[in-house]
C-alpha cells in the first residue's frame, strides 16, 4: 500500500507497514483510514467494525504490536547465509523475515547445519535443496538422503493427539513428485563427473502412521550407517521437532508469540539436535534400538528399516522410519496385522 503523505515519503509503504514513515505511523492512532471516512468503522487492528478499505489495510499490513516485534529483530544487522552453523545466535525469525523483506527469488534457501544434517529455517520449494547439494558436492560429499513428502510450519509439526501421528495438513504427496523431478536434474549434473554420486529420496510424510520419532530414527540410520548427508526438505524443517496439537497450533496467533521461532538457533540445537553429532549420534541410535525389548531394527538393503514388535499390547510406534522413493522393493508392501507382525516401509 502506498504512503499516505503528500508528497509521498521514499521507502514508506503506508500505515501498518514495517517501513511506515512518521506521518503514516501517526495515522494508525486514528480510526477509519478510508479516503472518505466510513461511520462506525473503528479502523484496522482495533477489533471492532471495519469498512472495506480498512479491511484491505488490515490484510496487507501488520499490527502495531507485530511492527514493534519486527523492528526489534534488528534485521538491518542480519546477513543472509546459504548455510548457518549450529552455533549461530540468530533466530529463525530473523533469517526468515530478512529473506522475506529482501524479496529476491535469486537468493538461495538458508539452511542450518548440525553435523551432516541440514534443515531449513524458512519456506522451501522444489529447487531449494539442489543448490545446497551442489555446494556440498564441491566440498567432497557424494551420498545424499533427501527427506520429503510433508509440509512444515514456523510453529512446528501438527499432530493428531497423544499418538503423535501427523495432522492432516502435514503429508503432501505432491512434494514427492516434485523432488523426483529435481533428483533427476541434480544427479544429471554430477554423475557425469563422479559415478558414485547418489541421491535417495525418503518419504517421511505420506507413509501411513508417520511420526517424528520415525523420522529421527531414519536420520540416525542414514547419518551413522550409510554416511549420508541428510536434508530435511520441507518448510521450516528446523522447527519440526516442536510438536503441537491442533489446539496448541491455533493458540499461536502471531509469529511474535512462537518461542522456538524466536529462539537462537544455538539454543534449539542444544535442546533438540545434540543427537545429530558424533559421538552422540551413536548413543542415540543405540538407545532408540534398545528402547525396550519391544523393538528391533535392521536395514532393508539400504532402502529403509523394518521393525519387529515383540509385544502384543504395544503400539508399533517405530514400525517405519520412512520409505525410499522409487527404490526396491518395487511392489508396495505393508504387513501390519494388529501390532504383532513386522512392517516394512514401502516405495511411494
Amino acid at each position: 500500500m502506498p504512503c499516505h503523505q503528500q508528497p509521498r515519503q521514499p521507502n514508506c509503504d503506508g500505515p501498518y507497514s514495517s517501513s511506515a514513515c512518521n506521518g503514516c505511523e501517526a495515522l494508525e492512532a486514528r480510526g477509519c483510514l478510508a479516503r472518505n471516512t466510513k461511520p462506525g468503522c473503528q479502523g484496522p487492528f482495533k477489533g471492532g467494525n471495519i469498512c472495506v478499505s480498512c479491511k484491505n489495510l488490515e490484510e496487507s499490513g501488520i499490527s502495531p504490536a507485530i511492527k514493534i516485534w519486527e523492528r526489534n529483530l534488528g534485521l538491518n544487522g542480519v546477513t543472509l547465509q546459504h548455510v548457518y552453523p549450529d552455533s549461530s545466535q540468530l533466530s529463525p525469525a530473523q533469517i526468515d523475515r530478512k529473506l522475506f523483506k529482501l524479496n529476491d527469488p535469486g537468493l538461495p534457501c538458508p539452511w542450518v547445519q548440525v553435523g551432516d544434517l541440514y534443515m531449513a529455517v524458512t519456506i522451501t520449494g522444489d529447487e531449494s535443496w539442489g543448490p545446497l547439494i551442489d555446494k556440498l558436492f564441491q566440498a567432497g560429499k557424494k551420498n545424499f538422503a533427501v527427506f520429503t513428502g510433508r509440509h512444515g510450519d514456523s510453529k512446528g509439526t501438527t499432530i493428531q493427539d497423544h499418538s503423535k501421528l501427523f495432522g492432516n495438513r502435514v503429508p503432501d504427496a505432491e512434494h514427492i513428485t516434485q523432488d523426483k523431478a529435481r533428483k533427476t536434474v541434480v544427479e544429471g549434473r554430477h554423475q557425469m563427473r563422479d559415478s558414485s554420486f547418489a541421491i535417495t529420496l525418503y518419504n517421511v510424510g505420506t507413509v501411513p502412521d508417520s511420526t517424528m520419532s520415525k523420522t529421527n530414527y531414519l536420520a540416525c540410520e542414514q547419518l551413522q550407517y550409510y554416511g549420508a548427508v541428510v536434508i530435511y526438505n520441507w518448510c521450516y524443517s528446523f522447527l519440526r521437532c516442536y510438536q503441537l496439537t491442533q489446539q496448541q497450533y491455533a493458540a499461536y496467533t502471531s509469529l511474535a508469540e512462537i518461542p522456538h521461532y524466536n529462539a537462537p538457533i544455538r539454543d534449539t540445537v542444544q535442546n533438540k539436535y545434540g543427537w545429530a553429532k558424533l559421538p552422540a549420534l551413536t548413543s542415540k541410535l543405540s538407545s532408540m534400538m534398545e528402547k525396550s525389548d519391544k523393538y528391533s531394527a535392521t536395514p532393508i538393503g539400504g532402502y529403509g528399516l523394518s521393525y519387529r514388535n515383540r509385544s502384543a499390547d504395544v503400539r508399533h510406534d517405530l514400525w517405519s522410519a520412512g520409505a525410499a522413493v522409487g527404490a526396491p522393493p518395487s511392489s508396495p508392501k505393508c504387513w501390519r496385522g494388529n501390532g504383532r507382525k513386522w512392517v516394512q516401509g514401502f516405495a511411494a
